[in-house]
């Protein structure tokens, strides 16, 4: 944010406001990809401070796909940064998340398949790549309802991509420790788990 304010020329002391052209800018940008107007997107706060856009799960996943596969709608600059961003993430994904968080895990996992990103309060989105199996790309999104993020996430996100097909051999051992997760008392005994209870339905 603070070098999308220099290269605007905006108030670098204000990026985290809402009224500062950086937010306003990311207001658009989130519009555009969302096909949410920005009149009706919702408005909150972070933990960053920075301001929070609100939006249907639904257009998160279209959003992703949108990163993975942009739209003729889109423009060439438009188009080009998307390719430069999904390049960057599946290049360096440590520099999403860390080495720890999921959605790197995730990426390290799949290389050249996905790219991840968690959100707050259980949320999870990505957009798979095109492959042979998803010609178009695939956006991917859903939130924990009780906003956990430790114990479903990744149960569920793992689960998700077993049953689009998309996990390989390695990816499926790489990622075995999350799905089903083991519950361990503090002694380190593995004492249940949590498993995933739903198949997709796929359409179309």
């Amino acid at each position: 944010m603070l070098a999308l304010a220099k290269q605007m020329g905006a108030d670098f002391r204000t990026y985290e406001l809402l009224e500062n052209p950086v937010q306003q800018k990311i207001l658009e940008t989130i519009s555009e990809f969302s096909d949410v107007p920005k009149n009706r997107i919702e408005i909150g706060i972070d933990g960053c401070a920075v301001p929070n856009f609100a939006l249907p799960v639904s257009t998160m996943a279209k959003s992703f796909v949108r990163l993975v596969f942009s739209p003729k709608s889109f423009d060439a600059e438009t188009r080009e940064a998307c390719r430069q961003i999904v390049s960057a993430m599946i290049c360096c994904p440590e520099m999403i998340g860390g080495s720890q968080r999921l959605d790197t895990i995730i990426m390290k996992a799949l290389p050249d398949k996905i790219v991840s990103k968690i959100g707050a309060e259980g949320v999870y989105t990505a957009g798979v790549l095109p492959c042979p199996k998803w010609k178009t790309g695939l956006g991917i999104a859903f939130k924990i309802e009780d906003g956990e993020d430790k114990r479903a996430r990744a149960v569920v996100a793992v689960e998700l991509f077993r049953q689009l097909g998309i996990l390989d051999e390695k990816a499926a051992e790489t990622l075995n420790e999350f799905s089903p997760l083991r519950i361990k008392n503090r002694r380190g005994d593995i004492v249940g788990k949590v498993v995933s209870s739903f198949s997709l339905n796929l359409r179309g």
